[in-house]
């Protein structure tokens, strides 16, 4: 991973909420509102921090009728990733 990509990976995972959006997810997959019950938390700032996970690869989305399911892609379930320089590891518990 290029340096720039790194620190952008990197900021994503320096809030709080998104890595305890990542512990929500290792459960499996869950609707924006799910999350924002689940964390108390508006459902637009769920939204915002679910957007930021996909932009770096760690959440998708999967459309099912109306609502957008979310779910970890292969990088966010193997619980590591790669930034060229170092290795960021981060539990799922």
């Amino acid at each position: 991973m290029d340096p720039v990509a790194g620190a952008k990976f990197l900021g994503v995972l320096a809030d709080g909420t998104r890595i305890q959006i990542l512990q929500l997810l290792a459960g499996g997959e869950l609707a924006v509102a799910q999350v924002s019950d689940a964390l108390a938390i508006p459902h637009y700032q769920a939204s915002r921090h679910l957007s930021a996970l996909k932009s770096v690869g760690l959440v998708e989305g999967r459309r099912d009728k109306r609502r957008v399911l979310y779910q970890l892609t292969p990088a966010g379930r193997e619980g590591h990733v790669d930034l060229g320089c170092c290795t960021v590891e981060f539990s799922r518990t």
